[in-house]
């Protein structure tokens, strides 16, 4: 339930790129107050679009740009999604 360790959590799963997980850990960290939402919005953003990185890497370009879309209405300003 602690601040850094909730920030622990998400850190790990971004650095072996299990989103799912990262996912969680942000969640968590919103739902307990302890994200303020433009942090929240904006690292969903950033993990929508390493999902659609891996989709287009993976051979799946719908769901590719079914992520980037998801990722530009969280952060309109995220360049790469724009450009992905």
């Amino acid at each position: 339930r602690a601040d850094w360790a909730q920030g622990g959590l998400f850190d790990s799963a971004v650095a072996v790129g299990d989103w799912a997980a990262a996912e969680r850990a942000l969640l968590a960290g919103f739902k307990s107050g302890r994200l303020d939402e433009t942090l929240f919005r904006r690292r969903r953003a950033a993990i929508r679009l390493a999902e659609a990185r891996k989709a287009e890497a993976g051979g799946e370009p719908a769901a590719a740009l079914r992520l980037a879309r998801e990722a530009i209405k969280l952060d309109p300003a995220l360049v790469p999604a724009r450009l992905l």
